[in-house]
C-alpha cells in the first residue's frame, strides 16, 4: 500500500511554530492595509529593529541601525532607478568589547548578522592597554570595503592545560608547549585544522606586567587589508609546578577570516552597494537594476537571506521575513520597551505587544488574521503590579474564517500563545455551506471552555488510488479501501492502526453534492460531544474495472486534544480572568505573580514566550518566543 501525506496548514504557519522545523521564517511587521486601515505614508514604509526582529539588535547596548524602507509607485512596483524602490541602510557604532581593557571597535548589523567593521582609539582608556587595535596594520575594515562576522567576545575565565588547549572557532586551538618560572614565560602555540600557523611567548605572571605582556595576538592579511588581529586572548596568570602547569585566559576576541565584501556595486540578491563609508561607518544598498512588481502571493528574495513577500489576497499586504536554516534556537524578539535611542517609548509606563510588533503572536497575512495582544504596565519604575490594576495583561480575540475548502463552510480562528486554534464551527447564510457544523454535536468549542489546535486545512489535490492510505495527524490514517462502478467510496479510518472508523460516500455519483462528496469523522473532544475533528472532500470517484482511484481536494483536521481554557486556569505566570464565548474573547492576567524588571533577567511568562531585560541600568525589555529548527 502507498502512503500519501497530507499537507501542512500553511507554510507560514509552520514557519513561526515553535516547534522544531526544517527552516525557520522570522517575520517583520506587516505594511499595507491591516484591520481595514492602512500603515503607509506616502506610499512608503520603514523597518527597523524595532519591527522586524530579523534585523540586528543588542538590547544591552541599545546597538541596531538596520533599516529598509519601500516605496511603492502607482502601479505597486518598486522601482529599480533613482528614486529607487528599496533602500536599505546600517551605521557602524561604537562598542566596547566584553574584556573592556581591550577598548573599542566598530560594530554593524549587516542583513541581520553581527559584523565587525574595525577596531576604534576608545578615548576613555590610555590606548596602550588596547591592545588589538594598536598590532593591527589596517585597522578599519570598512575602509577597505569589507566586513567580518564576530565569532567570540567573552570576559569569563577558562583554565587552560597542556593536555587541553583552548578551543576556538574556524578550526583553531590555543595551547602552550612550557611555562618558565624564572622568566614568568609561557609559550603558546596556535593551531588551524591541527596544523601549527603560530607561536609566540606571553608574560602574565612577571612583575608589572603590562597588556602587551598578558595579551597573545593572531594577526592575518584579509584581502586587501594587511595584519588585522583576528585573535585575541588575555591571559590572566600562569600555574606551574612540578606536575601541573596551567594559564587563565579571562578575554577571547575572535573574528572570522572570511571577510564579507561591501564594495560598492557588490551585490547581494536584488540589492546592490551604493555606498560603503569607512569614515562615516555607513553602507548602503538600493536595488539598482532590480524593479519588483507587487503582485499578489509573491515571494521575492530580496538581499541574503532576507526576503520581501506579499500576502495571497487583492488588498495589499506586505512583509519582510529572514529565512533561517541552519540548526539551532532562535529568539523571535518583540519591539523594545524602554529607553531605545535615548528616548523612552514608554506610555504612562504603558507599552503593547500585537502580532504587528512581536511575530511570535500568531498573523495570517493572506486573511488579515491575528489579533493577540500583551500589555505591560509599570508602577514604581519597573514593577509589574499582580493585583489589579495587573501589570500584565493578555487577550485574544476569535476572529470568522473561511475553510480552505470554502464549501464545507466557515469556523472561527483564534490566535493562542501564537498558535492558531480552533474556537468553533460558524453558520453560513447559505445553509449548504455549513456541513461540518451541522454535522458537529457540540460545533462551540469556546462555550465548552477549550480550543483545538488547527492540524491541517488544505485544498491541494491528491490522487489516491485503491488500497492507498492517507496520513493525517496524531496517528489518523484514511484508506480508500475501494471504490465502486457507481462512484461510492468505501473508506476506513484507523489511528494508531486500529479501525476507528467505517464509512461509504459517493463522491462520483452523477448529482453528488458536498455532503455526498465528504468524509467526516466525529468524536468527543474534552467535554465537547461529536464534534468533527477530520473531513476530507473527494472532487471525484472512479472505477472501470482495471483501476479505481478517487481524487481528494480538501482536508480538514483538528487536534483532539484540546487545551483547557476556563477562567482561574494558569498558563505559566498568566491567569485566565475571563472567556467570553458569544464574543470570542479570552483575557488573562497576572495576578498574584508580580515581577520586577532588574537588569539582565530572563522570565518564562508564557509556555514558549518569555519576558527579557537588558543587561544595562537603562530598563529595556521585550517578549520573545524562542524557534527551533
Amino acid at each position: 500500500m502507498r502512503t500519501i501525506l497530507a499537507l501542512a496548514v500553511t507554510a507560514l504557519l509552520l514557519a513561526s511554530s515553535a516547534h522544531a522545523a526544517d527552516k525557520l521564517d522570522i517575520r517583520s511587521e506587516v505594511a499595507g492595509t491591516t484591520n481595514g486601515v492602512s500603515n503607509l505614508a506616502d506610499d512608503s514604509f520603514n523597518w527597523n529593529p524595532q519591527n522586524f526582529p530579523g534585523f540586528y539588535y543588542d538590547p544591552k547596548k541599545d546597538i541596531g541601525t538596520e533599516q529598509l524602507t519601500i516605496s511603492i509607485t502607482d502601479e505597486n512596483d518598486l522601482s529599480g532607478s533613482v528614486p529607487f524602490g528599496v533602500v536599505y541602510t546600517t551605521t557602524a557604532c561604537q562598542s566596547a568589547f566584553r574584556l573592556s581593557d581591550f577598548g573599542s571597535y566598530n560594530v554593524i548589523g549587516f542583513l541581520g548578522e553581527k559584523y565587525f567593521a574595525g577596531y576604534v582609539n576608545d578615548t576613555g582608556l590610555y590606548q596602550w592597554m588596547q591592545i588589538p587595535l594598536l598590532r593591527s596594520d589596517d585597522p578599519n575594515s570598512l575602509d577597505k570595503g569589507q566586513l567580518q562576522k564576530i565569532l567570540v567576545d567573552d570576559n569569563s575565565e577558562i583554565v587552560v592545560t597542556q593536555d587541553k588547549p583552548l578551543d576556538l572557532l574556524e578550526g583553531y586551538q590555543l595551547g602552550f608547549k612550557s611555562i618558565d618560572s624564572r622568566s614568568s614565560r609561557v609559550d603558546l602555540e596556535l593551531r588551524k585544522d591541527d596544523v601549527v600557523v603560530d607561536t609566540s611567548s606571553a608574560y602574565p605572571s612577571k612583575d608589572d606586567a603590562t597588556y602587551s605582556d598578558k595579551t597573545y595576538t593572531y594577526k592575518k592579511d584579509l584581502g586587501d587589508q594587511k595584519g588585522l588581529v583576528t585573535i585575541a586572548v588575555y591571559i590572566k596568570n600562569a600555574y606551574n609546578d612540578t606536575e601541573t602547569s596551567a594559564i587563565t585566559v579571562d578575554g577571547i576576541w575572535q573574528i572570522s577570516e572570511e571577510s564579507t565584501a561591501v564594495k560598492v556595486g557588490d551585490k547581494f540578491g536584488k540589492m546592490s552597494v551604493g555606498e560603503a563609508d569607512g569614515t562615516a561607518g555607513i553602507i548602503t544598498l538600493n536595488n539598482a537594476g532590480q524593479p519588483i512588481s507587487l503582485q499578489e502571493n509573491s515571494d521575492v528574495p530580496l538581499m541574503g537571506d532576507i526576503h520581501l513577500r506579499t500576502a495571497d489576497s487583492n488588498v495589499l499586504r506586505l512583509y519582510l521575513y529572514r529565512q533561517v536554516t541552519e540548526p539551532g534556537t532562535y529568539d523571535i524578539r518583540g519591539s523594545i520597551a524602554g529607553a531605545i535611542d535615548k528616548t523612552d517609548n514608554l506610555e504612562e509606563g504603558s507599552f503593547t505587544w500585537s502580532a504587528q510588533n512581536f511575530a511570535g503572536f500568531y498573523y495570517d497575512a493572506d486573511r488579515d488574521l491575528g489579533t493577540e495582544s500583551l500589555t505591560t504596565t509599570l508602577t514604581e519604575g519597573n514593577w509589574l503590579s499582580g493585583d489589579s490594576p495587573y501589570g500584565i495583561s493578555y487577550q485574544t480575540v476569535a476572529q470568522l474564517a473561511e475553510l480552505q475548502f470554502q464549501d464545507w463552510g466557515r469556523y472561527m480562528i483564534i490566535g493562542f500563545l501564537g498558535e492558531p486554534y480552533f474556537s468553533g464551527y460558524s453558520l453560513t447564510e447559505d445553509g449548504g455551506m455549513d456541513l461540518l457544523n451541522r454535522a458537529s454535536i457540540d460545533e462551540n468549542s469556546l462555550a465548552s471552555g477549550q480550543l483545538e489546535r488547527i492540524l491541517l486545512d488544505s485544498r491541494e489535490k491528491t490522487v489516491l488510488a485503491k488500497g492507498d492510505f492517507l496520513d493525517l495527524e496524531e496517528g489518523y490514517r484514511l484508506l480508500l479501501k475501494g471504490v465502486d462502478e457507481s462512484g461510492k467510496a468505501f473508506l476506513e479510518l484507523s489511528k494508531d492502526g486500529a479501525t476507528v472508523n467505517l464509512k461509504i460516500i459517493a463522491p462520483g455519483h452523477e448529482y453528488a453534492n458536498t455532503a455526498d462528496q465528504t468524509y467526516y469523522y466525529r468524536t468527543n473532544v474534552g467535554v465537547q460531544n461529536g464534534l468533527v475533528t477530520i473531513a476530507v472532500h473527494f472532487k471525484d470517484a472512479v472505477s472501470d474495472g482495471r483501476k479505481s482511484e478517487a481524487i481528494v481536494d480538501g482536508i480538514w483536521q483538528i487536534s483532539e486534544i484540546p487545551v483547557l481554557v476556563a477562567p482561574d486556569k494558569t498558563f505559566g505566570k498568566m491567569l485566565v480572568r475571563s472567556v467570553d464565548a458569544n464574543n470570542g474573547v479570552i483575557t488573562m492576567d497576572n495576578k498574584d505573580s508580580a515581577l520586577t524588571l532588574n537588569k539582565n533577567r530572563d522570565i518564562s511568562l508564557l509556555p514558549e514566550i518569555g519576558l527579557r531585560t537588558a543587561d544595562n541600568d537603562t530598563l529595556r525589555f521585550f517578549i520573545y518566543r524562542q524557534g527551533k529548527i
